[in-house]
């Protein structure tokens, strides 16, 4: 038995744009199926409480240097500038005593960054403003004369992470990695 549950869009300070947290299936209940595949904004379960949660993380990685070695280190931080490389960590927490599966978190990419991890494996991306997500090598783009052309990475402008399960009680951390233009 299953339920499906939904998150609510999530601010995100850093880059003032929200996560959207789409259907989660919780094992145990019985199948309820999403209204729709796009983002939604809220629909509690039955006893009003909704066990998932979603926080944003940002981290800078930056050269340090220390008595002539060169080292990478992550600094949280609220402020990022051009050409520096970040983290974005979604970290999803299922405070309920169910698992829950099927998971998807989308987060707009602002037009300042530009993905630098994208393998196809980590994360599915969109070009149209989250409403459709897949690989990069097959979405298009088309131009204002209607002329299509094939995305690059360039054109991303949200990702979406797909977690198969989010334990009872656990949590789960996915990321991407980004330059700011």
């Amino acid at each position: 038995m299953k339920k499906t549950y939904f998150m609510a869009a999530l601010g995100i300070l850093a880059f003032a744009t929200p996560l959207i947290a789409k259907p989660v299936k919780a094992v145990a209940k019985p199948a309820v199926k999403p209204a729709a595949a796009a983002p939604v904004a809220a629909a509690a379960p039955a006893n009003g409480v909704n066990p998932f949660s979603v926080t944003i993380e940002f981290k800078v990685d930056k050269l340090v240097v220390e008595k002539g070695v060169s080292q990478h280190v992550l600094v949280s931080s609220s402020k990022v500038l051009p050409g520096d490389h970040v983290i974005v960590y979604a970290h999803i927490a299922n405070a309920g005593s169910v698992a829950g599966e099927n998971f998807a978190a989308s987060y707009p990419v602002s037009s300042s960054m530009l993905l630098e991890d994208y393998d196809g494996v980590k994360y599915l991306v969109s070009v149209d403003g989250g409403k459709s997500f897949g690989k990069l090598e097959k979405l298009m783009l088309a131009d204002a004369a209607g002329v299509k052309r094939p995305a690059q990475i360039g054109d991303v402008n949200a990702v979406q992470w797909l977690v198969p399960l989010v334990p009872a009680g656990g949590k789960i951390t996915v990321q991407c990695k980004a330059l700011i233009r």
